[in-house]
């Protein structure tokens, strides 16, 4: 099975990896989208490995502006050490969903669920993870939103 799922992934480093979770932007949904600027929806295949469960979901879309306000969230987060922030990024279908909170120990709680739509479920997972993390996050959100975006900010 693992072995199906490789062959599926990209070849790369994934662009986002936030604790167990890893994504790959792998381009646009669909081919005239990409005049669209915002309201490009990019592929994004996810792949979730915890300790007893894999998922892999390689239909999932997040569009150009959720992956811009996850970026200032992230932002606001890091500018805030020591405050309760949340930040969350979804997929567009509701696949997917995670969201970050800090706490004021200097960890932060990762939620992560995925909604299986034809098994008519989810499964949720919640793992912490140091703030020391936060800027790598920071920067590959970054590099995702300019690359996609072509512009720098």
């Amino acid at each position: 099975m693992i072995n199906k799922i490789q062959e599926r992934i990209p070849d790369r480093k994934p662009d986002i990896q936030i604790a167990s979770l890893l994504i790959w932007v792998i381009g646009y949904s669909a081919d005239n989208q990409k005049s669209l600027g915002d309201f490009s929806y990019f592929s994004t295949p996810i792949f979730l490995s915890t300790e007893n469960v894999i998922i892999f979901s390689e239909g999932s879309a997040i569009a150009l502006f959720n992956f811009k306000s996850f970026f200032d969230q992230l932002v606001a987060m890091e500018e805030n050490v020591g405050i309760h922030k949340t930040a969350q990024l979804h997929s567009d279908n509701s696949e997917l969903s995670v969201q970050l909170e800090s706490n004021d120990e200097g960890q932060i709680t990762v939620f992560l669920t995925y909604y299986a739509w034809h098994l008519n479920g989810k499964l949720s997972f919640e793992e912490k993870i140091d703030q020391s993390y936060l800027p790598a996050i920071i920067l590959s959100v970054r590099r995702i939103v300019e690359k996609l975006s072509n512009k720098e900010f």
